[in-house]
């Protein structure tokens, strides 16, 4: 520990943001709030080389004290799936309680915004093309009319047979249909937040946006503030990330097994020496 550290002491447990922003005064990102969106801080792990080694540096704004009941392993995903499905949940649609949410894809994002969503007192629908995710999102409290059908070709339709009235959209795929599915979903004045990256470009009526009068809100990653929310959330047993361990012996392997999709939620590396 440096000489000016003073949040923590040599033994502690920490979870490093990735993004954690420079700090400045005149950085207009940082001091809008926005600290993932700076590009003068640092990046640990994305963008910066060197993240897979057992031991790195990092600034102490960046790190946040773990609470006693929770793992290492979940405190690693905290700072990725947890935070970029809070801060899509949270800050971005602003889900409240008696709102009803519908998410696309239960991925490791997915699963954890439909959590914090439930957690936060919404209803919540879902939607993916995994039968096996369907009935994990089941089993954790959604309920069986809130559960779009894998074949379910155009879902805007299957929520307006049930005459279901849809506030927010928040999709972790975005790809076109996806996109398309929400902007048909919502109700007049709805909210449409889009966190997946699987598309190069998304596209909308001009027509429907307008006289609609959605909202289009795009949502990337989060703050230490929503880590440390999510941490909680983790520690008081609200949220239940969904994360398997691995050696970091594996590390190829495991890359392998991640293209082709056999991990339903996230994976952390175990250092083969300790932890």
């Amino acid at each position: 520990m440096g000489p000016e550290a003073n949040l923590f002491k040599r033994g502690d447990i920490v979870a490093v943001i990735i993004v954690p922003g420079c700090a400045e005064a005149d950085c207009s990102e940082c001091v809008s709030g926005l600290p993932q969106l700076c590009r003068q801080g640092p990046r640990y792990g994305g963008g910066q080389d060197g993240f897979f080694a057992p031991y790195v540096k990092v600034t102490e704004r960046a790190a946040i004290k773990l609470p006693p009941n929770v793992s290492v392993a979940a405190g690693a995903v905290a700072t990725d799936a947890c935070m970029t499905a809070y801060h899509a949940v949270v800050g971005r649609a602003r889900v409240t309680r008696g709102e009803t949410v519908l998410i696309f894809g239960l991925g490791g994002l997915g699963f954890n915004a439909l959590q914090i969503a439930l957690h936060l007192g919404a209803r919540v629908i879902v939607s993916d093309k995994r039968q096996a995710v369907l009935n994990e999102a089941k089993r954790i409290g959604v309920r069986d009319e809130d559960i779009v059908s894998p074949d379910t070709e155009e879902i805007g339709e299957w929520i307006r047979n049930r005459e279901v009235r849809v506030d927010k959209a928040i999709d972790f795929v975005s790809v076109p249909a996806t996109f398309s599915a929400a902007t048909d979903s919502v109700r007049l004045g709805g909210t449409v937040v889009s966190v997946g990256l699987l598309s190069s470009e998304l596209n909308i009526a001009t027509s429907k946006m307008v006289r609609r009068e959605l909202t289009i809100l795009g949502s990337y990653a989060g703050t230490i503030s929503d880590v440390k929310a999510c941490l909680d959330l983790i520690s008081q047993g609200h949220l239940v990330p969904q994360v398997e361990e691995g050696s970091m012996g594996d590390f190829p392997t495991i890359l392998e097994d991640l293209h082709h999709g056999k991990f339903k939620g996230r994976i952390v590396l175990i250092p083969d020496n300790d932890v």
